[in-house]
């Protein structure tokens, strides 16, 4: 057989939908099928080989788990986008013999802990150690990420580096990007991405508020975290006043995109891998971009050479108007986030002598 046969099983969205679309014409659409949670109304992604699982589950068991079932015995590689419907594993335990795991590095990483747990948490935590423990391979573009799946679910997994999604494609500038020289003139800064408590705006108003050259913009329209986007407004008046701005209307891409081309810095505060879109966008304007140095995405990113700054260096320096050198981002945008990579990589997981080193 000269062609594999893979299954993706995924949860519709704005990043898989597309996918779906895109790998149907990199590929005949006999090598693959497509398991997708979610509604196919109004859905782009509707063909012969997309399957939508109904939902609720529980009134539709019968259907799903016949379409499930015929599509995993027939997949040599299935791979699995972020964490959806893990009891599809477990009713089918030959299935995770030959399973790739797509992490998101978000929930699928950082579910449950603390005062979270409860009996059914702690049986929901069980349930993924036991399936993810028995994944071959991890298909992300944060190595970090891989590593940390591997230490919490005690796997061995191989770590396939991967763009993935459209999304972590970049179209880099015609001209190329020189060192960002920012003058004496206002800044505009990014501050966080969305609603999240998660973005820990108000640790980054502490270390911004002693700088008078700043214009803070302060995108509050993604997210459904509505106290905290109040509490985050309320606070960026009382220290910057007309300084302050909270974006609160949601931008198609290309809007945003205008709009971070007229960015300075980006500040995020995350603690974990998150915000990669933007982030990987901003760098490819020639942005300087801060990030909390204990991420798995400011790892990778040093690790490879990209010019990511540790956001400690806006409470110790309270930005100095130092040239920070980012030339070197876009040759490796190119290397490593251009649609040629993105297609390769694909090719590389479509390949039946790759998938037959992890039988």
């Amino acid at each position: 057989m000269s062609n594999p046969y893979i299954v993706h099983i995924m949860v519709g969205d704005k990043f898989t939908l597309p996918l779906i679309d895109e790998l149907n014409k990199l590929f005949k659409t006999q090598q693959h099928h497509f398991l997708v949670l979610g509604q196919a109304n109004n859905s782009k992604a509707q063909n012969e080989n997309v399957s939508f699982l109904k939902s609720p589950f529980r009134s539709n068991v019968f259907q799903n788990l016949t379409t499930v079932a015929k599509q995993f015995y027939k997949a040599e590689l299935i791979v699995m986008h972020g964490l959806p419907v893990l009891h599809y594993f477990i009713l089918f335990p030959f299935a995770l013999k030959k399973m790739a795991w797509i992490i998101y590095g978000g929930t699928d990483l950082y579910l449950y802990s603390g005062d979270t747990l409860n009996s059914k948490t702690i049986w929901l935590n069980r349930l993924r150690k036991f399936i993810l423990k028995r994944v071959k391979i991890h298909l992300t573009h944060i190595e970090g990420d891989s590593k940390l799946a591997n230490n919490f679910y005690q796997s061995k997994a191989k770590f396939i580096y991967h763009p993935v999604y459209l999304s972590n494609v970049i179209e880099l500038p015609h001209k190329p990007v020189v060192n960002n020289k920012i003058s004496s003139k206002k800044l505009n800064v990014l501050l966080g991405h969305s609603t999240d408590p998660s973005n820990h705006h108000l640790e980054i108003f502490e270390w911004l508020k002693g700088m008078d050259n700043i214009q803070i913009y302060c995108p509050l329209s993604y997210g459904s975290y509505n106290a905290h986007k109040e509490k985050v407004k309320q606070n960026g008046l009382e220290l910057f006043g007309e300084r302050f701005i909270a974006i609160e209307h949601f931008m198609q891409f290309e809007e945003y995109k205008a709009f971070l081309e007229t960015i300075d810095i980006a500040v995020f505060n995350h603690k974990r891998q998150e915000a990669m879109g933007v982030t990987l966008t901003l760098l490819s304007l020639g942005k300087e971009v801060y990030v909390n140095s204990s991420t798995t995405s400011f790892q990778s990113f040093k690790k490879r050479g990209f010019q990511l700054f540790d956001n400690t260096l806006l409470q110790t320096e309270k930005y100095n108007l130092a040239t920070r050198n980012i030339s070197a981002n876009s040759s490796l945008l190119k290397n490593y986030y251009s649609k040629q990579v993105w297609e390769t990589q694909w090719k590389q997981v479509y390949n039946i002598n790759w998938i037959d080193e992890f039988a």
